[in-house]
């Protein structure tokens, strides 16, 4: 078997899991921030940009480009940095692991970016407070602030092999004594 693949296979299962929960998590939020009127009957007038873009993000194939494009831009790096890479072991682990911890962060961000109570001073009058596009601005921008963060960190995270902790020769010698 090839030495690479072998690196490879065991992180790779993890990555997938990691790469297809992010998927399923930025379909979901896609919808809540770009489609804010999807759950209502009480929506903007037809022709309006508010209700295209709405319309056009609350279901599919709408709700599942930014999905297929965060992903698609997370395999790009993460293809580019095996064939650049030299230690590729823990590189699918790495990435799983910044998909993971974007995924958490984005959330907890989120939820208090949408309670901002500045917010409120932003809607317009006859709209419920909990929907229209000045209730999702804040997570939304939030989110694409920490995106570029992942994909950053995706793109320079440093990946190197374990080197073995200098204490572990000396509690083998003082045990041989």
């Amino acid at each position: 078997m090839d030495e690479r693949a072998h690196h490879l296979h065991p992180g790779l299962l993890g990555l997938l899991i990691s790469w297809y929960g992010l998927f399923v998590w930025l379909a979901g939020m896609t919808e809540g921030w770009l489609a804010p009127w999807d759950t209502t009957s009480l929506r903007p007038a037809i022709g309006t940009w508010p209700r295209t873009v709405n319309d056009f993000f609350e279901g599919p194939p709408g709700s599942l480009i930014p999905s297929w494009t965060v992903l698609g831009i997370s395999a790009g790096i993460f293809a580019l940095r095996v064939v650049r890479g030299r230690d590729r072991r823990w590189l699918p682990w790495s990435f799983a692991a910044l998909n993971l911890g974007f995924v958490v962060v984005t959330s907890i961000c989120s939820i208090i970016a949408w309670h901002l109570p500045a917010l409120d001073v932003l809607r317009a009058e006859g709209v419920a407070p909990q929907h229209g596009y000045e209730r999702t601005w804040a997570p939304l921008g939030v989110a694409l602030l920490l995106l570029l963060a992942l994909f950053l960190a995706q793109a320079t995270l440093r990946v190197e092999r374990r080197q073995p902790s200098p204490l572990r020769g000396w509690a083998a010698r003082r045990s041989g004594q």
